[in-house]
């Protein structure tokens, strides 16, 4: 659980490792249950740490959990009953920034395999880690747009393709400038993304699907004539 410490907490226990001793650290950054805009101390360790000599660090992904044979098969069970479209408004990928109000990479394979549509979200809480709301700023952060194709690139690499990701953006009017991606003054600056992703070898009919074309896909699809 280590995943639920503080910087300060993580650092005092690694800094009291006495000699001839040896620690593991177990811990799942899809799980970090700290109040929101409070970093990790396993996130911070893995980053800083990275390069320290006598250090290792191994990931595991969902592939890797060994379940009891029953659950397995009880999870299988509840995913063949699920019927029906499914889509995720305004999220964004909790690898790249840990909350449990972002995706993770096993929920966003799932929720390809039942054709959703990801909407990225533009709020900057979700595009850059450690943002604290009424501290962090724009300025600060660095946060663009980027981020967003930092996310948007993401659910492409993990589905394999360009359709199962549009613009959730949720900028409805709950936040403004102070919370949003730097670049981008008002609406009519989306279509700043695409050279951000032209760079990243995306063309012009994935930048389409991007913008508008999965989203209208999907609704044409799923919703009554």
């Amino acid at each position: 659980e280590a995943q639920k410490t503080t910087p300060e907490q993580m650092k005092m226990f690694l800094t009291r490792i006495g000699f001839g001793t040896k620690a593991v650290i177990t811990g799942d950054v899809t799980q970090i249950d700290l109040p929101r805009g409070h970093k990790s101390g396993l996130v911070e360790a893995v980053r800083i740490l990275a390069s320290v000599q006598g250090i290792a660090q191994t990931r595991f992904t969902s592939r890797d959990v060994v379940r009891h044979p029953l659950v397995a098969r009880i999870v299988d069970a509840y995913d063949a009953a699920a019927k029906g479209p499914v889509l995720a408004s305004h999220h964004n990928c909790r690898a790249l920034v840990p909350d449990q109000r972002q995706l993770t990479d096993d929920q966003i394979r799932r929720l390809v395999a039942r054709g959703a549509v990801i909407g990225a979200a533009f709020d900057a809480w979700m595009l850059v880690p450690g943002w604290i709301r009424g501290q962090t700023t724009v300025a600060e952060s660095g946060v663009g747009l980027k981020h967003v194709a930092d996310h948007i690139d993401r659910i492409c690499q993990i589905s394999g393709n360009c359709r199962h990701v549009g613009l959730g953006t949720d900028l409805d009017g709950g936040f403004g400038a102070e919370q949003s991606p730097g670049d981008l003054d008002t609406i009519a600056d989306l279509p700043k993304l695409e050279p951000i992703l032209r760079q990243r070898g995306y063309s012009l009919s994935d930048m389409e699907a991007i913008a508008s074309g999965n989203w209208l896909r999907f609704f044409g699809e799923n919703l009554p004539a």
